[in-house]
Parts: C-alpha cells; structure tokens; sequence
C-alpha cells in the first residue's frame, strides 16, 4: 500500500504516474523517500550524510539495505541525494518523462509477478506442529501469552496456537524501527501497544521472519522491561545471513537464504500474506 502523498512533493509533481512507498528516516534526521510506478523505483534521499563531530553516527548499510533489497523486485533503480529536477531528467535520460506521457510510442514491458514455491503448505504445518512439539515440552501446563507482532506473524501465531496445550493467551502489536539498535539515536515506534500488562506473565514473542535484527534488538528490552516471568521468541522464518545485529530466537522454522519471501503473512505491496505456503518472490517481463 503506498503511503499518503505529502503536500508539495516535487518529485510527485513531475512525475505523476509514481506513488511514494515507503519514507526512511534516520538517526541523524535524514530521509529517503522511496518512489515507484509498478516497474521501476526512484529514490530521493535529504540530509543523509550529514554527520557529528565527523563521524558516521549509524551505520551505511541502513542506507543502503532497503535499495539492496529493492533492486531484487524493481526492474530499474535510481538513487539521488536531493531532489534535482536537472540532475534527475539528465540521469534518466526521459525515461520516465516517457512513461508518463499517454501521447508518446514508448512502450514499457510490464512486469509479472511469479512465485516459487520454497515451502509447501504441507512443509509449513508440520513444522509448526514440530515447533509446538517444543514450546509444549518446555513449558507443560504453564500458562503462556503469545505476543503476535502485526501483520506478518498473524498466520503463524494462529496455526501455533492451535497445537499449544497449555492455555494460551494473545495479544497483539505493531512496531516499526528507525536506525541501528546499537546507537543511543536508534528509535523505535510503537504503532499499536499490547492492550494487557506482562508482568509475571511467561511470554512468547511471535515473529514472521527475522533479518537485520534491528527491530526485535530494540523491542526486545523494551518489553524485558515490563517484567515478565520468562520471555522468549519464536519465528517462523530466519535470514541469518542479513544479520546486521545479534539477535537469535529461541525456536525457528526454517533457516533461508537472502532472497525476497512472500506467502504465510508475508507479503509483498500487501500481497500475498494468504498464500498458504512460503514462497520467493520473482519479477519477470511479460
């Protein structure tokens, strides 16, 4: 879902056909704002070099993680520090000046969305069966709050659920984090909170996918500071090669390589979270 447009956005002015998805900011108070029309993505970036004391005060690769990433899905993308009207014609060429124009010849490939099957359905429920196998052995009777993390790990908090023989309490909350756990800058939003107190209560966290690290590295003592009885984590997915920061869950489904996963509440553009299987994402030209 593309974000809300902001008043005066030039690059949206220009450039009518593309919708704004998504806005970084950074520890320093900088921002990339991430732009795209379905095919391509432009990415206009203000104040993100500027520094303290002459030191880099979070790491580069917050920087360029997300365009990394990107460049996985997009056909082309474009990177530039500030919004240069100039600049950003010159470098495209009038590629996307183009694109726009209903009256112009162009014609852009359209881009088709395919995906591969990494886990089966069958393969996901088992495990989970596995996982609840676990988490039942460990605890027994004992009383136990599953913490959904929104939206991504609703599938999978629900399908756990079901195998737990312990009685089983939810609740739910949706975060997002802004910088490196690792820094006194590094931010975290609290976007809906737990509606129930966790004090004394032996709590499971429930996570889709873990990546980078930087979210649950911060939201992790944040709730540790709520007192709860025991606290764990438990996710369904596990990149650790995109670990950017130590942080490891205590049950895991499956261990993935670096590639860009939909299905089971992942999702890309809010599509796909109900495909019943795990599955990696693929852009082919129609």
């Amino acid at each position: 879902m593309a974000e809300s447009i902001p008043e005066k956005d030039q690059f949206l002015i220009a450039y009518p056909n593309y919708v704004l998805r998504e806005t970084v900011t950074y520890p320093n108070g900088g921002v990339s704002r991430f732009y795209d029309d379905g095919v391509d993505m432009v990415i206009i970036d203000d104040e993100i070099c500027s520094c303290r004391d002459g030191e880099q005060i979070f790491p580069y690769t917050l920087i360029t993680d997300k365009q990394n990433r990107y460049m996985k899905i997009y056909r082309r993308v474009f990177r530039f520090l500030g919004f240069d009207p100039e600049t950003i014609e010159k470098c495209l060429c009038d590629y996307l000046r183009r694109a726009i124009s209903i009256r112009d010849t162009f014609v852009r490939k359209k881009m088709k969305e395919i995906v591969h099957v990494m886990f089966s359905r069958e393969q996901v429920e088992n495990r989970i069966k596995e996982l609840a196998d676990q988490i039942n052995e460990e605890y027994g009777m004992t009383p136990l709050r599953l913490i959904c993390i929104l939206k991504g790990s609703v599938f999978f908090s629900c399908e756990l659920a079901k195998h737990l023989k312990m009685p089983v309490t939810l609740d739910f909350m949706s975060v997002s984090s802004y910088g490196n756990s690792t820094s006194s800058s590094g931010k975290l939003t609290i976007k809906k909170d737990l509606e129930q107190s966790i004090q004394g209560v032996d709590c499971l966290l429930i996570e889709d996918i873990i990546d980078t690290g930087y979210t649950l590295s911060m939201l992790k003592p944040m709730l540790l500071e709520r007192k709860p009885k025991s606290f764990k984590i438990c996710t369904l997915l596990n990149k650790p090669d995109r670990r950017e920061v130590e942080m490891e869950a205590d049950y895991t489904g499956f261990a993935i390589p670096d590639e860009f996963v939909v299905g089971y509440g992942l999702d890309y553009a809010q599509k796909y979270r109900n495909l019943p299987y795990v599955g990696t994402l693929e852009f082919v030209e129609e």
